[in-house]
């Protein structure tokens, strides 16, 4: 498998998922909001964003959604 750098703590990993894996999972995902960067994050920063993200009321996911 390919590596990949994480784009929050800038470590480098080994993928665990398959581009077409990745995003499929990301097409899903309520964190995709159109229009934004992705980026890239390894499990244990991706576990701080979702943390982070699951905190939001539902006010914050519209604001961030343009809603």
């Amino acid at each position: 498998m390919s590596e990949f750098t994480c784009d929050r703590c800038n470590e480098t990993f080994n993928r665990g998922w398959t581009e077409e894996e990745a995003k499929k999972e990301f097409d899903t995902a309520p964190w995709n909001i159109p229009g934004e960067d992705i980026g890239i994050l390894c499990d244990d920063c991706f576990e701080g964003f979702k943390i982070w993200f699951d905190s939001l009321t539902e006010e914050d996911h519209k604001r961030m959604r343009g809603i």
